[in-house]
């Protein structure tokens, strides 16, 4: 964004309404992020004036005040964007951080227990499982397990979030292990196919319930040829509530049971996967007539 031009845009327009974010806190916000500290947080404080019911301003201070490190300060400014807009996931994760400060656990496990009721968003369980991995004996068990279960099941393609919910879990020691020997079956794949998969299997073994795991197995058979190995698994995952799939994993289901001469359901996925405007390969589109 041009500094020069920022400088000739008015700030005085009025706000809209209650659920527009006045342009002085988007002006203000540039400005803090980019050395003009003074007029970023006046702009901020102006912006709160013409609306005080957002919290954006509010949120954008805190931040500041967080990577300052001015406890007091960013508390302060967390509490009052909670307050204003509490389903908002920026403000959640500015007052979870604050609880974590005032070391309140129980009371950021009742505030997630109540906002997951009315939002389901990453930001918000990633700080809490975050929280919960450092603070792992603060937390009740039962409902620790039952949140790690609906994370893991919710969000299936969020790196971050399965990783948390694995280290929680099994614990951060045995899941590096097993994402080192992963990494080593992927890096020996094309010299040793045959033990790739078999450590990828064992792997799984290890760690039934993680998807990445399953998926690089996939691809591991379907590059080895062995279609009916794919659509097993595939169906395994599918009979045990695996229902969210990298779309170039479903791209392997669907040719391998091309390959198997079951081309209605191959062809189905296909079609599926076109639906959704990924470009499934030449061959699988000519077989498929799509």
């Amino acid at each position: 964004m041009d500094k020069e031009y920022l400088d000739r845009i008015s700030t005085n327009y009025p706000t809209l309404s209650q659920t527009v974010i006045p342009l002085k806190a988007i002006t203000g916000t540039y400005w803090l992020q980019n050395d003009s500290v003074i007029k970023g947080l006046d702009l901020l404080h102006q912006a709160n004036k013409d609306n005080p019911y957002l919290g954006f301003p509010d949120a954008m201070i805190a931040g500041f005040y967080e990577f300052l490190g001015v406890k007091d300060s960013f508390n302060f400014y967390a509490k009052s964007a909670h307050n204003k807009l509490p389903n908002a996931p920026q403000h959640y994760v500015l007052l979870s951080k604050l609880l974590v400060n005032e070391n309140k656990i129980d009371s950021l496990e009742i505030f997630f227990n109540d906002i997951k009721q009315r939002l389901i968003d990453d930001q918000i369980f990633t700080i809490y499982l975050t929280t919960a991995l450092n603070n792992r004996e603060k937390f009740d068990s039962i409902s620790l397990n039952e949140n790690i279960a609906f994370a893991k099941s919710r969000f299936p393609l969020n790196n971050k979030i399965n990783l948390l919910t694995d280290y929680l879990m099994y614990g951060e020691e045995k899941v590096n292990n097993i994402i080192a020997l992963k990494q080593q079956a992927i890096d020996s794949f094309e010299q040793d196919p045959d033990n790739s998969i078999k450590l990828m299997t064992e792997i799984i073994e290890e760690m039934t319930d993680n998807l990445d795991s399953h998926e690089v197995l996939t691809e591991m058979h379907f590059k080895k040829g062995n279609f009916q190995e794919v659509v097993n698994l595939y169906n395994y995952l599918v009979s045990n509530n695996f229902q969210t799939f990298r779309a170039v994993t479903i791209e392997f289901v669907a040719i391998s049971y091309v390959n198997l001469k079951d081309f209605n359901r191959g062809c189905t996925l296909a079609l599926e996967l076109n639906n959704y405007n990924y470009k499934v390969s030449q061959g699988l589109a000519s077989v498929c007539k799509i």
